[in-house]
């Protein structure tokens, strides 16, 4: 059914349920797919985000990509085009917590920033999923890069304030 859907949403969070043959699959064959690649302490020995080659949006945290690319001290931005170059992510979206977001665009060679919204973080788990869900509908359907950043950190910010998926994103406290 991947072929028959307008957008492909996954979150990978390393546990070996998206072996890399189906990751090449699933990237094949969506129209648009937008992907959360997590690299936590039990995977980071063997997972990358090489897997996810040629695809719309890929969002990671600051860690997981100067982990991926083996650079704790350079530029963020340098970081940020030397992965979207190499795996062709046209939109690559890093989170960095307190600081905000950093929205990359290979195809406009363009950087936009977001800050962080949060005021009162109770639990960060979930918070880029909650971006994605958001951020990836929003960049599918041509929506400004900085309103879809802006929105998907919107989402995250009311994703933090919460414990675990006890409360969910929704329109009235985005617009609120």
């Amino acid at each position: 059914k991947i072929n028959k859907s307008d957008i492909v949403i996954i979150a990978d969070y390393g546990h070996g349920l998206i072996s890399n043959e189906t990751a090449k699959m699933i990237t094949k064959k969506s129209k648009f797919l937008a992907a959360n690649a997590q690299i936590n302490s039990s995977n980071m020995k063997y997972h990358t985000l090489d897997k996810y080659k040629n695809i719309d949006c890929l969002i990671v945290n600051e860690s997981e990509l100067r982990h991926e690319m083996r650079d704790k001290e350079n530029v963020l931005k340098k970081l940020m085009i030397k992965l979207a170059k190499r795996n062709n992510i046209k939109i690559l979206i890093i989170t960095q917590g307190s600081v905000g977001a950093t929205l990359y665009d290979l195809k406009k060679n363009k950087f936009n920033n977001c800050p962080a919204f949060a005021s009162n973080v109770v639990d960060i788990v979930g918070a880029g999923d909650a971006m994605l869900a958001i951020i990836s509908l929003c960049i599918k359907n041509k929506i400004d890069n900085d309103v879809a950043l802006f929105l998907g950190s919107l989402a995250a910010s009311q994703s933090v304030e919460s414990i675990g998926n006890s409360h969910y994103v929704n329109k009235y406290n985005l617009l609120k």
